[in-house]
């Protein structure tokens, strides 16, 4: 988790467990001298059941079985295709000077036009079933820190502002 002073200056603090965390978080105050409050939201507010990669697995499996239900020979191994269209969209995002990461739609996008690059006409249509249940499974295997998401709620409540991004996650803002 980082802290954030109003002049922009990171002073990342590591807590031991998630009630001095949210002992700490419950005694700042607005600028005091914190204004922003940053942390990784899987692990921090969220957890998971099963490591992450057993989704991916999953939305990979998915893929494969939807290829062949559409009599499309996938054109290698979709968790090679799932890394190749990662890299191909970081690499263009850091040629653009942005980000290097990309979120979901982007990442459902390049991996279907690499495991079937001949679905021209289903590709969109197939990349956002992908993506729709990539984000399925996610949501069937990850569940509240509830003693966080309360934390949070209660500095809301005294004027912190709470703002959550999930970059990786399509349509949503930070």
């Amino acid at each position: 988790m980082g802290l954030f002073s109003g002049d922009n200056n990171i002073r990342p603090y590591k807590f031991s467990s998630f009630s001095r965390l949210i002992s700490s978080l419950e005694g700042m105050r607005l600028r005091d001298p914190y204004s922003v409050l940053s942390f990784d939201v899987f692990d921090t507010l969220l957890f998971r059941r099963c490591h992450p990669q057993a989704v991916v697995e999953g939305a990979a499996r998915w893929l494969t079985e939807e290829c062949i239900r559409l009599h499309v020979r996938p054109q290698q191994d979709s968790l090679a295709a799932r890394a190749q269209g990662y890299r191909k969209v970081t690499s263009a995002n850091i040629g653009r000077g942005l980000d290097p990461d990309c979120n979901l739609k982007e990442l459902c996008r390049a991996w279907v036009a690499e495991i079937a690059p001949d679905l021209d006409e289903q590709h969109p249509e197939l990349a956002s079933r992908l993506e729709a249940h990539e984000v399925a499974l996610e949501k069937a295997v990850c569940y509240a820190n509830a003693p966080m998401v309360d934390a949070l709620r209660r500095l809301s409540v005294q004027g912190f502002p709470a703002h959550l991004c999930f970059r990786y996650v399509s349509g949503t803002s930070c």
